[in-house]
């Protein structure tokens, strides 16, 4: 990704509206920079760095302020969490799983819980895990008609 072309980043500005919102879980980072051109469906800004490529514009961003960008499985992510913003003092590296943690994804809920729908805590004691799921040992086993206190130490 072309950071070094001084037309691309004369390019990448003017599609910057420095003067976006505030935001409201870290009003300590001031404004976003808000990017106003391409958007995919998720709001993360597209950009032309090349003859028929492109870039998320939150990346070339980061890459134009810090001169670097780790590889896979790392990612950009948003401190500010507005996938619009592209103001580099709101970005930061994670790796993929981090990111995910973070998000309102299927797996990233399940992960928070802490306990399963009947109320048993997931806890080592408690949990038999089956293809990266977490399947609660009392409620296996009183489906079986079996006492879960036999299994499990309180």
């Amino acid at each position: 990704m072309e950071t070094n072309n001084p037309d691309r980043v004369k390019r990448f500005y003017e599609k910057v509206d420095k003067d976006g919102p505030i935001p409201a879980k870290h009003p300590e980072l001031g404004k976003c920079w808000i990017w106003t051109g391409a958007k995919d469906r998720k709001g993360y800004g597209n950009f032309a760095v090349g003859k028929g490529r492109t870039a998320k514009a939150h990346r070339f961003s980061f890459k134009l302020a810090f001169g670097w960008l780790l590889p896979k499985p790392f990612q950009v992510d948003h401190k500010c969490e507005n996938t619009s913003c592209v103001r580099p003092k709101h970005l930061i590296h994670l790796l993929g799983y981090q990111n995910n943690e973070k998000s309102n994804s299927a797996s990233a809920v399940n992960k928070r819980k802490t306990h399963c729908s009947k109320g048993h805590p997931f806890s080592e004691d408690n949990i038999l895990r089956i293809g990266g799921r977490r399947i609660c040992l009392a409620c296996r086993y009183k489906s079986r008609g079996r006492s879960e206190s036999t299994y499990i130490s309180v």
